[in-house]
């Protein structure tokens, strides 16, 4: 489990003080009451104050087993090489369905590491998000945007370490710049769904919902099949659809 340094940033002397100065409860009821009237007088800190504090906890948490990441890394050098070698030196005819295992191969990778992210903190999120008397009353947004920025440099290496056996072997008509920041772009949207699910649901049936609405997204995107096939089903997947 993560370090929790908010504990040491929320629970401040002054309730302590509160808690030494009462006498001693009788009955759970009177200790629920005392509880209640010391936590009125504790201050949550700033934003900022807690925006730093979960950003160091989520820096924490990546750099503390380095090994997991390296091999997350050696698992997209190996997708990459791999996809690569399929479709080596792929011409335009081949583009739908390289592009369709593209989706697959790097949305599915990014969406099952990230969803490590929130569900394992959900227990400490909601001790410390929590506005009643068992939580800490702090800043959702802060955590949220604490965590989600501390993800970016791994989905950036990521992303990196994918295309750079990818692109070699299958040369696509375009420089290596113009390609990756639109898959980049595709890893943060798959690690932002998996991230969704992470928080409602248990790890399981977190990663298989992403893979699931990962497969949906993929079939109904208009690359393969085309639009000109989807629209052909109706009105009934138009919502679903680009175009």
């Amino acid at each position: 489990p993560a370090p929790d340094f908010v504990l040491d940033c929320v629970v401040s002397a002054s309730f302590n003080d509160n808690i030494q100065s009462a006498p001693a409860p009788a009955t759970p009821g009177a200790t629920s009451q005392i509880l209640r009237e010391a936590s009125y007088g504790v201050d949550a800190p700033g934003s900022w104050t807690q925006f730093t504090k979960f950003l160091n906890r989520a820096i924490l948490a990546h750099t503390r087993h380095p090994g997991d990441f390296v091999f997350e890394l050696g698992v997209q050098f190996a997708a990459g090489a791999f996809l690569g070698a399929l479709y080596p030196h792929f011409e335009f005819r081949d583009c739908q369905q390289v592009s369709f295992i593209l989706q697959l191969s790097l949305g599915g990778t990014v969406a099952l590491s990230s969803a490590k992210t929130f569900g394992g903190l959900r227990q400490a999120a909601w001790r410390e998000l929590s506005p009643t008397l068992s939580g800490y009353g702090l800043d959702p947004a802060a955590f949220c945007v604490a965590t989600c920025l501390a993800e970016l440099p791994r989905l950036l290496l990521i992303t990196l370490a994918f295309l750079s056996t990818w692109f070699p072997t299958a040369r696509p008509r375009t420089s290596f710049a113009r390609y990756f920041w639109p898959c980049f772009c595709a890893a943060l949207a798959a690690s932002g769904l998996s991230h969704v699910f992470s928080v409602t649901q248990d790890s399981k049936a977190a990663q298989l919902s992403s893979v699931s609405a990962l497969i949906a997204c993929a079939m109904f995107s208009g690359v393969a099949p085309r639009l000109s096939e989807l629209k052909k089903l109706g009105l009934a997947v138009k919502p679903l659809i680009w175009g």
